[in-house]
């Protein structure tokens, strides 16, 4: 298996940041345990300085021409957003790049990078793509926490929800916590075997010191601590909880206080800070603020304080707990999101929603001095079960698992349509974009892959002109009321049904022209109920209730009225009726045609197996089971062919 993976999340700001140390890591490490797979860097040229920072850095881990740079334009900015045309060309730009590897699988450690960059992480897109696609999911935590980091700011709201939707649209995501994968599996639907944890690590660099007397001194003096410290570091996130950190300590016995210091991250208006900490009775040197600290300092900071303090209320992992725990701290930390299979201990854990139980966990730990040495001594032990190694491990093992189900898959569902048999013509009904439904979408996605095995001309409503460039460049393009003189030039026909009054026309022309019917939606109630009441045909409802469930509808619909008699029966047989085959997505729907018409309706519906609900951004998920989907529709529109003969 060849694996590209691009490192555009080491060259932007997350470079300083958990995510680009997490992709770096993470990277290496997969590098180190390749086996027999060959593995491909790419990088952005647009950053030359980071790019020729990664290459010496995979110099040594990667065989010559592993590692390589890609071009693309450099995105510009109009009113804070950046120019679609400019993001689009550089998108395919950079998927051209991939293309030139031939890899099979393109992992994407950071799918939620490039906000403000020159350069651009790629939509995924199946239609197009010949490699399966994975990304590394961190936590879902703007969305959660909407109304603090997504209501303030309309464009980075606009952008981050455009990449949350496309998240579905990767093969595989690998989440770096339990909690993070279960947020993916709840938040957003997708299926379970689709999101793996491989959890995640703390660099080489941290690690129990040995120092002197005299090294020990040196370093405290530099940041003026002079007594024993607790220590919290956090940037200004909302979720980091610095304002209940605060609180919390403010709340210890005085005499506490006298005996430690409080050293705290702040790196905004620093005046301002220390005039709020004189206010909530803090002495001059009861708290150290520090604002900018490098990884080596970090390392001392770990080593030397009394205790760790992570009151944060909610992380995708918690780096910072397993890398004070590998440096020796003893740590107490919150009990919500990551931090309770980071921490691995409930009695180190508490409710940072409630200020009065963080106090009483510090005093404690603060006052317990066996406890805190037993908190340091577990913590050395536990952080040692945290490898980049068996993370990169995990890895590659959810890929080529993947990958290998994939091939599987296609294997299994490819359906062969004979060598010597002349390829089919197809007319293909639907509404195709930009017509607001998820079954446009559906199409879409759909027909790149259908194309491989039929001649296919697409009918879309009068007056729509399709936006898709793909399927203008590709398909004849008619409208509706042309399907009936061209029929003599098709084998069988595939109608696309919802329920939606744009779906009427379909209906008619399955009377005269029947075929394939892809029923969306078992329920086509909505049909002539709007041709009765908002087009103002009448009777029409009362007149398809009856043909599709005779005197017992009609009894209904009289005594009742059309509101009632709506929602009670799907009112769908003018669809089934004429239908050669049908195709519906959900075993209950299969359920539903024998119980309302067994009597008449003598083939079993065929199945795909394929959406969780009829949303329309579920609609545009495809591409999770493509192959099988294709190998349906295949055998579906060649047994329906045949009926024709």
């Amino acid at each position: 298996m060849k694996l590209l993976t691009d490192l555009f999340a080491c060259q932007t700001d997350s470079r300083f940041r958990g995510i680009g140390r997490y992709t770096l890591s993470l990277t290496r490490a997969m590098a180190r345990v390749r086996g027999s797979s060959e593995m491909i860097v790419l990088a952005d040229a647009l950053y030359p300085k980071s790019l020729e920072t990664l290459r010496q850095d995979f110099l040594r881990l990667l065989p010559p021409g592993a590692f390589l740079p890609y071009y693309h334009v450099p995105l510009k900015y109009d009113s804070m957003q950046p120019i679609r045309s400019h993001t689009e060309i550089a998108a395919t730009l950079v998927r051209q790049a991939y293309q030139a590897v031939s890899p099979d699988v393109v992992f994407t450690p950071s799918p939620f990078e490039g906000w403000r960059e020159r350069g651009v992480v790629p939509t995924p897109e199946s239609r197009y793509s010949t490699y399966h696609q994975v990304a590394i999911l961190y936590d879902l935590i703007p969305y959660i926490f909407r109304e603090q980091y997504l209501k303030t700011n309309p464009g980075y709201k606009k952008w981050y929800l455009e990449k949350l939707n496309n998240l579905p649209k990767y093969d595989l995501l690998l989440a770096i916590s339990e909690a993070t994968r279960q947020d993916a599996i709840n938040n957003l639907g997708i299926e379970p075997d689709r999101v793996v944890n491989i959890s995640g690590a703390a660099s080489s660099q941290f690690r129990k010191l040995v120092l002197t007397d005299d090294e020990k001194q040196a370093f405290l003096n530099r940041f003026g601590i002079s007594r024993p410290f607790v220590l919290y570091i956090a940037g200004g996130d909302f979720r980091k909880n610095r304002e209940g950190a605060l609180l919390a300590y403010a709340q210890l016995p005085h005499h506490i206080i006298e005996d430690h210091q409080l050293v705290f991250s702040y790196s905004d208006d620093r005046a301002s800070f220390k005039k709020t900490l004189r206010s909530w009775g803090f002495a001059k040197n009861d708290v150290v603020v520090l604002s900018y600290i490098t990884d080596e300092d970090l390392i001392m900071l770990y080593n030397l304080c009394k205790l760790f303090f992570f009151p944060s209320l909610y992380e995708g992992f918690g780096l910072p707990v397993l890398e004070a725990m590998a440096c020796g701290a003893p740590v107490i930390a919150s009990n919500n999101s990551s931090l309770p299979e980071v921490v691995g201990r409930p009695d180190a854990l508490f409710d940072a929603s409630r200020p009065q139980e963080v106090t009483q966990y510090l005093h404690h730990a603060l006052t317990d001095t066996s406890f805190t040495k037993e908190l340091a001594a577990y913590g050395l032990e536990h952080a040692t079960r945290f490898s980049w190694e068996n993370s990169a491990k995990h890895a590659w093992d959810a890929i080529e698992s993947m990958q290998k189900e994939k091939e599987r898959a296609k294997s299994r569902g490819t359906f062969s349509i004979p060598a010597n048999q002349p390829r089919m013509r197809i007319a293909y009904v639907s509404p195709f974009p930009p017509q607001k439904s998820g079954i446009a979408d559906y199409s879409a996605e759909l027909l790149p892959h259908l194309m491989n095995y039929f001649d296919i001309d697409l009918f879309v409503q009068p007056d729509v002109k399709i936006s898709d460039p793909f399927l203008r460049d590709n398909f004849r393009v008619y409208t509706w009321d042309t399907l009936l003189e061209r029929r003599d030039g098709y084998a069988t026909v595939v109608y696309q049904v919802g329920n939606s009054p744009l779906h009427s026309p379909m209906t008619d022309l399955l009377r005269e022209m029947p075929g394939v019917v892809v029923l969306h939606d078992f329920f086509l109630n909505n049909i002539p109920f709007t041709e009765e009441s908002i087009f103002g045909k009448k009777r029409a409802f009362l007149h398809e209730i009856n043909n599709s469930h005779g005197l017992r509808g009609v009894i209904e619909y009289i005594k009742y009225g059309i509101g009632a008699a709506r929602f009670k029966w799907p009112i769908n047989w003018r669809a089934v009726k004429y239908a050669q085959e049908l195709i519906v997505h959900f075993e209950y729907k299969n359920d539903l045609t024998q119980q309302f018409y067994a009597f008449g309706w003598k083939p079993r519906p065929t199945m795909v197996g394929l959406f969780g609900n009829n949303d329309p951004q579920t609609l545009t998920s495809t591409h999770k089971n493509i192959e099988k989907v294709t190998a349906v529709y295949v055998e579906v529109i060649c047994r329906a062919a045949q009926l024709d003969e």
